[in-house]
This record gives structure tokens, C-alpha cells and sequence, in this order.
């Protein structure tokens, strides 16, 4: 019998309806987990996608609030979607659902992208577990992003009723840009000084404000986060692979507890693996398997 989910439909009372997205290949595993999710949280709205690039035009088109990921998947890697998705601004609670789980402490390792890690085959209690976190992560991030917006509104309106009152230019110069592009300066400087620990959860919480409002301030100074954070990344494990330390000591001090995953952002970035760079330089095939696949 699946459990009764009235008191979390009750306390999503006053919010849109939440999207979710399940990426999965097998359609027989989409569809099992599909019509889990349609029984447990009957006021989701349910898409589908069996590829990398359904999954990116979806999350484009649609804006999942969560989004259940498959790591192996039909044109390119899920991870590396996720990542590009995330520098678009994408929102979305994340979990990945794989099968493998060769890579210890997977769950770290994605701790910047995801909210949890679901081993195949997925027990129903799980799931549910999982969602739910989700589901209250996305909730109450919607709140504080609404509350905020309030409150600038609110300022934003006295700031006019005064300027107009003593005929000044409405609003005051500077004081907009000042409240907008303050919490940006000072995420920039929190990613800059400590890029392995600087994810978006944790840099908004820095400075005060919600995740979802924190990646809307970046965008609004026409950057994104998560290509600033990537840099910093990025940068420092350049820097200490150089420097002599170890791949994954490079991966880990970065900010990438998965090697594996770190090997394929690196070579994105530099085109070149972490390993060919320590050498100076080497023939392609010598490093083919060097840092392994990921997923």
C-alpha cells in the first residue's frame, strides 16, 4: 500500500505545483519510477526523458524543481549536462539514480550537485525518503526567495516615496546597485578564497541570501555561478597540480571528491587530463584510462 501524503500536500498549500523530471534510459526503470512518484506525490507534475539531450531541453524548457538523474546515459554523460544545466541557473533538487557505485564516497564527491545518491535497483521507501527531502528543500527555498523579493520590493518603494517627497531622483543613485550587486562581490570573494568548499548552497548561505535568488543575482550581472566557480575550481587544482601534489589531492582540495568525475571537468576545461598535465605532455592513448570514466 503506498503511505498517505497529506500532510506534505498540505504544507505545499499556496506554491505552484512542483515539476520533477525523472532522466532514465531503461523505460522500464522510468516507468517504475514514475508510477512510484505518481503514488506517493500525487500533486507533482511528472516529465519524462531517456537522453542527455531530452534531459537539457527539458530542464530548459520546463525548469524541473527535482530532478531524478541517471549517470550513463544516450548522448554524453548526465553529470557533465548537469553541471552545464547549473550554469544556466537551473534550480532543481537533484538525485542521481545509478547502478554503480565503484567510487567511494560517491556521495561527497557530488555533493555540490546533488542532494542524494540512489542505488539501482531503488526500494520504494527510499524514493519516497528522497523526494521528500527534495520537495521540502525546493519549498523552502521558494519561500525565502519570495521573502526576499518582498523585502526588496519593499525597499525599493520607500526609497521612491522618499526620493519623491524631497523631489530627488527616484531611486537614489547607487542604492540599488549597492543592495543588488553586494551579495554577487561578496560570493565572488568567498569562491575566490575557498573554491573546494564554495558550492551554490553554501556560498548563498555565506552571504545571507537563498540559493535561487543568489544565481538570479549573478545572472542579472550577466555572469553565471557556476562558470565562476568552475574557474575558481579549476584554477586551483591547476595550480596545485603544478605545484607536485597528487591528482587527487588536486581533485579533493578543489572541490571534487569524485577523481573520476574531476578527470573529465579538467580535460574539459584545459584539454588536457590532470595527469598529462603533471608530465608536461603525452601521447593521447598513454592517458585514455588514466582517471577512468566516472559513472
Amino acid at each position: 500500500m503506498i503511505p498517505e501524503t497529506a500532510p506534505l500536500d498540505a504544507e505545499l498549500h499556496g506554491i505552484p505545483p512542483l515539476r520533477a523530471l525523472v532522466v532514465e534510459d531503461e523505460k522500464l526503470e522510468r516507468d517504475a519510477l514514475v508510477l512510484l512518484l505518481h503514488g506517493f506525490f500525487p500533486g507533482l507534475e511528472i516529465e519524462e526523458a531517456g537522453s542527455v539531450p531530452e534531459f537539457e531541453r527539458l530542464a530548459r524548457e520546463r525548469s524541473p524543481d527535482i530532478v531524478l538523474l541517471d549517470i550513463n546515459l544516450p548522448g554524453g554523460n548526465g553529470m557533465l549536462a548537469l553541471e552545464e544545466l547549473r550554469g544556466e541557473g537551473l534550480g532543481a533538487q537533484v538525485m542521481v539514480v545509478t547502478a554503480h557505485n565503484t567510487l567511494a564516497n560517491l556521495n561527497r564527491a557530488l555533493e555540490d550537485e546533488v542532494v542524494t545518491l540512489l542505488l539501482k535497483p531503488v526500494r520504494a521507501q527510499a524514493l519516497r525518503e528522497a523526494v521528500e527531502k527534495c520537495i521540502r528543500r525546493r519549498e523552502e527555498e521558494i519561500h525565502r526567495t519570495a521573502r526576499i523579493e518582498a523585502l526588496e520590493r519593499g525597499l525599493r518603494e520607500a526609497l521612491e516615496e522618499l526620493a519623491e517627497r524631497r523631489g530627488l531622483p527616484s531611486p537614489p543613485p547607487g542604492i540599488r546597485d549597492d543592495a543588488v550587486c553586494s551579495p554577487v562581490r561578496r560570493a565572488m570573494a568567498f569562491i575566490r578564497e575557498a573554491p573546494g568548499k564554495a558550492s551554490l548552497e553554501e556560498t548563498a548561505k555565506h552571504v545571507g541570501v537563498s540559493p535561487g535568488h543568489l544565481s538570479r543575482l549573478f545572472r542579472e550581472e550577466g555572469i553565471r555561478f557556476m562558470d565562476i566557480l568552475k574557474d575558481a575550481r579549476m584554477q586551483r587544482a591547476r595550480d596545485l597540480l603544478l605545484s607536485g601534489a597528487s591528482v587527487r589531492r588536486a581533485a579533493r582540495e578543489s572541490g571534487y571528491g569524485n577523481v573520476a568525475y574531476f578527470g573529465l571537468a579538467f580535460k574539459r576545461a584545459f584539454g588536457v587530463t590532470p595527469g598529462a598535465l603533471q608530465r608536461g605532455s603525452a601521447p593521447p592513448e598513454e592517458d585514455s584510462s588514466e582517471e577512468g570514466s566516472g559513472s
